[in-house]
């Protein structure tokens, strides 16, 4: 039986359940549920859950504010709204998360590489500095090939973008090498951490 915190449904036997829960756990684990909770609904894809997802999130944001949750919240925050065409609200959310991770980076996510991404993807050429100044600023987490990958695929859609060709060639091959890299570079997690073939623009 799933755990009650992972729920991929959300009837009112499902919410009273897992209100139920939550108001006898931990304050120190309170913030951490809501979060993974969100996770699970949003990752059904369906508009209905991503909503009740981003209604938790913005309940943990607003009352549960832990500080090692609360970049991470903002970072789903941002692919909820970047899945329903809130391209504005997740570009916001990303840069919130960046903030959070600055001022407390023991818990850092991938929001430095949303933020690029979706830049890239709307094609705001306005904002293609601003997301270089983030991908240079945190250039140092990237750690497994999905992060390089993601890292030299927006660099050489941002040199695509200024009609830099040779520069956005040099970055899309760095960027293919990382993509078929076949072993994370974690000895006992070969596979995790890999650029997928939906990850690839």
């Amino acid at each position: 039986m799933p755990d009650w915190f992972r729920k991929v449904s959300w009837t009112k036997s499902d919410q009273d359940d897992f209100w139920a829960h939550h108001k006898r756990a931990r304050a120190s684990g309170k913030s951490q549920y809501l979060r993974i909770q969100a996770v699970h609904l949003a990752g059904t894809g369906k508009p209905e859950l991503r909503s009740a997802a981003l209604a938790l999130l913005n309940l943990l944001i607003a009352e549960f504010p832990d500080p090692v949750q609360l970049s991470f919240a903002y970072t789903q925050r941002a692919a909820i709204h970047a899945a329903e065409g809130r391209i504005d609200e997740a570009l916001s959310d990303c840069r919130r998360a960046i903030a959070r991770e600055r001022e407390f980076p023991n818990a850092k996510g991938d929001a430095w590489l949303d933020f690029g991404w979706l830049v890239v993807a709307a094609d705001r050429s306005d904002l293609f500095d601003e997301a270089l100044a983030v991908l240079n600023e945190r250039e140092s987490d990237a750690f497994f090939p999905v992060h390089h990958y993601r890292l030299n695929a927006i660099r050489s859609l941002i040199a695509a973008g200024r009609g830099d060709r040779e520069m956005a060639r040099t970055f899309a091959a760095t960027a293919m090498h990382h993509a078929s890299r076949d072993h994370s570079g974690v000895r006992y997690h070969p596979k995790i951490g890999r650029a997928s073939c939906r990850e690839r623009v």
